[in-house]
């Protein structure tokens, strides 16, 4: 609890209380010496202010009385007593001037400041407000620099698949010592009907093996045409249940079928994988890619959704289910 006078808190074994207005003191704001004093007269201690008042209430008193016993003697009233009264009074009107003036003063200097407190923060504002606009405008040139950047990404991704165009992937065909792969791409060619000679041939290679499986064999024709058909060729016999296996090249080979596919980017190879996810998830029927990129199509009639950028996907993911893909 604050003590009375000067306001500051006192602890409850320190306190000492005024019988009279039931206000708390500090010992050392009262006329008293110690807490041991105050103990000792506890019951009936009042505080100086409570003192103060009841000596002007019985002065009051007498002052009465004396003017009732002195009410026939008006006439002898003293008049200087009442100049020196009204001294007094001017004495303190004087007083309160002064202070109403410097008042007065201590406000007009409190008055500027704020003026000046106020301009500088208004200076603040004007300058947050422009720093505001700024960053504004840096949003908007990085918007906009994201937006070129992808569009370059798509562009870049673009001309790079074309330069795959007359590639073509082979899965299914066992790696062997010493291979000839030009061999192998000529004797798939005669199984499928297709007459290919060496010069058809650009440039052959494998790539490395992956997940315990050997290396797709990867062949550049002279001819996206030439490509076209193998591709297609291959497709259509095995739709027609009749799929040309890896014994069909050489009887020590398994009975495993062969397939081809365009040769794609890095970036059309995980849009293709990220396609074929989120159609798990959304129930799309068919997933597919070609030398042009990706596509997608839920149903049989339904309209073909070309596949970009994730941007497509994460537009077509409206339930947020398949977000971690891409986060």
């Amino acid at each position: 609890m604050p003590c009375a006078k000067c306001n500051i808190n006192i602890s409850p074994k320190k306190t000492v209380t005024c019988k009279s207005c039931d206000f708390d003191f500090h010992v050392k704001c009262t006329n008293l010496e110690s807490l041991i004093e105050y103990n000792k007269i506890s019951a009936k201690w009042t505080c100086e202010y409570c003192n103060y008042n009841t000596k002007n209430i019985t002065q009051r008193k007498k002052l009465n009385n004396m003017d009732n016993s002195s009410r026939d003697d008006e006439d002898d009233y003293d008049f200087g007593s009442v100049k020196i009264d009204m001294k007094k009074m001017f004495r303190k009107i004087e007083v309160l001037t002064t202070n109403v003036t410097s008042m007065e003063s201590s406000l007009n200097f409190y008055g500027e400041s704020f003026d000046e407190i106020k301009k500088k923060m208004d200076t603040v504002v004007n300058i947050v407000n422009g720093m505001g606009n700024r960053v504004m405008e840096t949003e908007l040139r990085c918007s906009k620099l994201e937006k070129e950047i992808d569009y370059l990404k798509i562009m870049l991704n673009n001309k790079e698949q074309a330069s795959l165009n007359q590639s073509v992937e082979i899965t299914g065909i066992p790696k062997t010592p010493n291979e000839d792969i030009p061999h192998i791409i000529t004797s798939v060619a005669n199984i499928l009907n297709i007459s290919i000679k060496n010069e058809d041939i650009v440039d052959t290679y494998r790539l490395k093996p992956y997940k315990n499986t050997d290396g797709k064999i990867i062949a550049k024709f002279n001819s996206t045409i030439l490509k076209d058909s193998i591709i297609k060729s291959i497709k259509l016999l095995y739709k027609n249940k009749n799929p040309v296996t890896a014994n069909n090249l050489c009887t020590n080979f398994p009975e495993v079928n062969v397939f081809t596919n365009d040769q794609l980017t890095k970036e059309n190879k995980r849009l293709l994988w990220l396609s074929k996810e989120f159609s798990k998830t959304y129930g799309y029927r068919f997933v597919w890619s070609n030398s042009g990129g990706v596509y997608l199509k839920k149903q049989e009639m339904e309209q073909v959704i070309k596949i970009p950028t994730t941007q497509i996907l994460q537009n077509l993911d409206t339930d947020k289910k398949v977000s971690a893909l891409w986060e």
